[in-house]
């Protein structure tokens, strides 16, 4: 009703394991929104990906390009990884099949324990029938410290990814702008208005200015507990802002 255009389904979190995130699929479909949805990829189902044939797109995350990486990093089950590859693929199969403009996207991660799979993992994207293989760094307690030891050699295998790049296919990195920010702690801009157009709905009901400062006291706008979104956008938001 307010003219929303689109929304992105996403955590900390993985939307998937949402009792009714289908129905929410189709819901975002029957009111016109585009969807965009971060995950896993664990939990789709054959009903989930015919579904997201009609999202705008999907990234979903993997962060290792072999098993004993991937159950290491995210303390999972050994099916999970064959799992998350496989919904990939059958994902980007019922792309073709049903000639859909969807866009899907893996996303990489980089720690000190996959960095050397940056190449491989991007090569398996490819494959695999992913149209793009984001490359990003973590975000940990230690800050730019963390990558002291290896920065250099990470930094190199994220640049020689991109020379997979082709015509259907793109390595997006964003590798050093993201140790960049960590070195920086705070933004290198005195405005950003982004969060004017783009807001944050956490699971705690809340609305923050954006997903940085999502479940923080400096990012909350208001509550939907007691009120509906429009009412909040028109009341609270301009007061917080």
């Amino acid at each position: 009703k307010m003219g929303v255009k689109a929304i992105q389904l996403t955590g900390g979190g993985e939307p998937t394991v949402h009792p009714k995130f289908e129905q929410v699929v189709e819901k975002c479909y029957e009111l016109g929104l585009e969807v965009g949805l971060v995950t896993n990829g664990v939990k789709l189902s054959p009903k989930a990906i015919d579904l997201l044939t009609k999202a705008t797109w999907v990234r979903i995350s993997v962060d290792a390009s072999n098993v004993d990486s991937y159950v290491s990093i995210r303390r999972v089950p050994v099916v999970h990884y064959n799992r998350a590859w496989d919904n990939i693929k059958a994902l980007a199969q019922r792309k073709k099949e049903t000639r859909s403009n969807l866009t899907i996207g893996v996303g990489f991660v980089v720690t000190k324990d996959n960095y050397k799979e940056v190449i491989s993992a991007a090569m398996q994207a490819r494959d695999a029938g992913a149209d793009s293989f984001r490359i990003s760094a973590v975000f940990q307690p230690d800050d730019e410290k963390y990558f002291e030891s290896f920065h250099t050699d990470a930094a190199a295998l994220c640049e020689a990814a991109t020379t997979l790049n082709t015509g259907t296919f793109q390595v997006v990195n964003m590798f050093g702008d993201r140790v960049s920010d960590l070195v920086l702690k705070y933004p290198d801009y005195e405005f950003c208005g982004y969060q004017h157009f783009n807001t944050y709905i956490g699971a705690d009901l809340n609305v923050y200015r954006c997903c940085v400062l999502a479940y923080n006291s400096r990012g909350i706008i208001g509550s939907l507990k007691e009120q509906t979104f429009a009412h909040l956008w028109a009341m609270d938001a301009p007061k917080a802002f």
